[in-house]
């Protein structure tokens, strides 16, 4: 081309412009092959260190107290692995976590293996899950995209002239219910069902499972089954989002997953916060227990920073004091290389601890509590005596502190371990345990039922005291007046009798109200409480709290039953009369009230008419220890004479240590004294021991500082006198005064039969 040629063309601004387009072009394709082919792996895996990742930072669950400091739920470090999508191809991905399941299986390792309940490897059969139901199963196996024939039969109630059909599982059919040991329950007959106990059909979803996840054939049917089990964990797992392969691994593990990084690629360990309850079984029902977040929870509280693997506490203080227990998670942002690996860190903000809770409980009382409660059950439900039809299985006691409203202990039998709430699922003993806890047959052996605040109780005569206050109040009668008790009396037709006359035994005669306490006449107060009125003797027991419910700091507090003419005209069509006060007036009818309402109640008796509020919480603090809330004293002085106290706690003295008290028998020769009451409440059915009811408190008597109260319920504990040995085990050793000789077995069948 010559000179005049070049011009020409550098005239032409067409080819001007067409030549820079071609030098571009020719730029972009060196670029794009030097990008793609001559430095792609280098360009690639540099990319990946400018992806940015937020990463949550677990913060560590407050611990739960006893008052003198002594820990019932504190935390330890474990750890977890996850993984994330690293880009893997299915080869390198089904060799990578059959390594990991071998590393967990060799080391003990609890790991998730959701996979079992579809299908078990020993023995090779359908799992649980799947047997369950055919049209649910056949929308799984969709869900999941495994396409595989099955040998159907059909479901005419007999298992074995069913027609055998063959289908692909991804057609949409009305499938039932077959026979033969199947567990399907929601089909109909008439209808064809997946036969899951033919051999073909288990190894065709085996070998349609392996398909899907591209399984070599070079692995054995173990090995390929393992790779099934950690492939569907991580179904829903991405290049952001991680997934929880196990939890709280031994260090084994952990160290032989980091020594070799290299080859577990988008595997990560991160530090967790396990709970750990020491001897929370003596307080389950108060101290409760956390598990992992459900998804309907999950949903309501995501907002507020919860996550999809966090923990959260279900029942108990675990519960009720969340939000202080909690804490704030920190949050790390990071750089992450092609592995996931993080590769620097770019900011972080440190998780908060959450705070300490500080019950008020006294753990040794504690122990003494359930020790002697469940003890105490045992024997009562073993004694040989009048009326005892050997069924006394559970219970409940409450100490407090009449000058605060400290709950001291808070005792229900059954109860349960919370610990098996943290077992992970490869601990079959702790998964039964669990399964146990929910089955209404085993109901007598384990329990989460918290019968101290939610079980509802007849006080039996432990409501006579109320009934004294009412009457001395309004001027009914003195502490001197006296009622002749003949044994019996009437009321609208009806005959009401007192327990030592149907015994054989004879009347009280001319009786008071103090003796009337001692001895539990059921005459005195048949007669005293329809001369006060029952609309006067509920107004005083709703004034102590009795059918109300406290404000404790505990999920599940029921109100109770007060009898009354309210109650009476929602269950009723006829009118309130004379015989349902006289009824009323001793504990029984329609009156159902909580072992920690009774507890409250003579507590307030105690104490003069103060009514406190009781409360576990003591304080709170912050992991410095610093207080950051204390729980306000509150309590409600009652509008009662100090006479009319007197009065009743004269009475409760007598109860205890008159010769003619209904406990003398458990309470003689203490060097302290004791204000109590029995009660005894009437069986609902035929064949059942009445319950036992006792409520109490100590030190008694002139000169002396009540302290404590109890009050104790038995589940057909037969009397009232039989359950007082519980409280005196308690007193003393709050007290910490011990006399010469301990309350024994025989002494309780000492006790007179007729006493109520």
């Amino acid at each position: 081309m010559n000179e005049s040629s070049i011009k020409k063309f550098f005239k032409d601004r067409y080819n001007i412009i067409m030549m820079f387009i071609m030098i571009a072009a020719i730029a972009i394709v060196y670029k794009l092959v030097d990008w793609q082919i001559i430095h792609g792996e280098e360009y690639y895996e540099n990319s990946q260190y400018k992806i940015l990742l937020n990463k949550k930072i677990p913060a560590a669950r407050g611990n739960i107290y006893d008052r003198n400091g002594v820990p019932i739920a504190v935390n330890r470090v474990g750890y977890n692995v996850n993984i994330v999508n690293a880009r893997l191809d299915e080869q390198e991905l089904n060799k990578m976590l059959l390594e990991l399941y071998e590393i967990f299986e060799k080391n003990g390792d609890n790991f998730n293996k959701s996979f079992t309940r579809y299908l078990t490897f020993e023995p090779f059969a359908f799992g649980s899950e799947a047997r369950r139901s055919t049209e649910a199963f056949l929308k799984w196996l969709a869900e999941n995209k495994i396409e595989v024939e099955f040998k159907y039969i059909q479901n005419k109630g007999d298992y074995g002239n069913g027609s055998e059909d063959s289908n692909n599982s991804n057609n949409n059919q009305d499938t039932g219910d077959d026979e033969g040991g199947n567990d399907n329950t929601d089909e109909t007959d008439n209808t064809k069902v997946i036969d899951f106990d033919d051999p073909k059909n288990v190894r065709a979803f085996f070998e349609a499972v392996k398909k899907r996840y591209k399984i070599d054939e070079k692995y054995t049917d173990e090995e390929t089954y393992k790779i099934m089990v950690m492939r569907y964990e991580i179904r829903n797992y991405s290049s952001y989002n991680p997934v929880v392969l196990a939890k709280d691994v031994s260090v084994e593990t952990v160290a032989e997953i980091e020594e070799r990084n290299h080859v577990f690629k988008g595997v990560s360990i991160d530090n967790e916060y396990i709970r750990v309850y020491n001897n929370a079984d003596l307080a389950c029902h108060v101290i409760g227990y956390v598990r992992g977040i459900d998804a309907e929870t999950y949903n309501r509280l995501k907002n507020e920073g919860y996550g999809i693997n966090d923990i959260i506490g279900k029942t108990g203080i675990e519960y009720s004091a969340e939000r202080e227990l909690r804490g704030t998670p920190g949050y790390k942002k990071v750089e992450v290389d092609v592995r996931r690996n993080i590769s620097r860190v770019i900011e972080e903000t440190p998780a908060v601890p959450g705070n300490n809770v500080v019950l008020t409980l006294d753990m040794d009382l504690q122990k003494i509590a359930v020790e002697v409660l469940k003890r105490r059950i045992e024997e009562i439900r073993n004694l040989n005596v009048p009326n005892n039809h050997h069924d006394a299985f559970a219970g409940a006691v409450v100490a407090i502190d009449v000058n605060n409203g400290e709950i001291l202990a808070m005792a229900s039998h059954p109860g349960y371990d919370p610990a098996i709430f943290l077992a992970g699922p490869e601990d079959k003993e702790a998964q039964q345990a669990i399964i146990d806890l929910n089955d209404p047959a085993k109901a007598h052996i384990t329990s989460e039922f918290n019968r101290a605040i939610s079980g509802r109780y007849a006080p039996g005569s432990t409501f006579k005291p109320v009934v004294g206050i009412a009457a001395l109040e309004e001027g009914i009668i003195t502490p001197q007046t006296r009622i002749l008790d003949r044994g019996y009396v009437y009321y609208d037709g009806m005959r009401f009798t007192c327990m030592e006359w149907r015994h054989g035994l004879g009347a009280h005669g001319w009786i008071n109200f103090a003796t009337a306490l001692a001895t539990s006449c059921n005459i005195f107060f048949h007669e005293v409480g329809v001369m006060t009125g029952i609309d006067i003797i509920d107004k005083w027991a709703k004034s102590f709290g009795l059918g109300e419910k406290t404000g404790i700091e505990l999920p599940g507090e029921i109100e109770g039953i007060r009898s009354n003419k309210e109650y009476k005209a929602k269950i009723s069509p006829y009118v309130w009369g004379k015989a349902d006060t006289a009824s009323s007036s001793i504990g029984q009818l329609y009156h159902e009230y909580t072992p920690l309402q009774l507890a409250n109640y003579v507590a307030t008796i105690a104490n003069g008419g103060k009514k406190y509020k009781p409360h576990l919480i003591k304080y709170i603090t912050k992991n410095d220890g610093t207080i950051v809330k204390e729980t306000e004293i509150e309590y409600e002085q009652l509008p009662v004479k100090p006479e009319t106290m007197e009065a009743v706690q004269q009475g409760m003295l007598a109860v205890a240590n008159s010769e003619d008290g209904t406990a003398v028998n458990v309470f003689r020769d203490l060097p302290y004294k004791v204000g109590a009451k029995t009660g005894t409440a009437e069986a609902y059915r035929e064949g059942e021991s009445d319950n036992g009811v006792f409520i109490c408190y100590a030190p008694a008597g002139p000169g002396s500082t009540p302290q404590i109260a109890v009050a104790v319920v038995i589940e057909h504990g037969i009397y009232g006198s039989y359950a007082a040995p519980i409280a005196r085990e308690i007193i003393t050793e709050y007290l910490k005064l011990h006399s010469p000789d301990d309350y024994t077995d025989e002494t309780a069948q000492g006790v007179p039969v007729f006493v109520p």
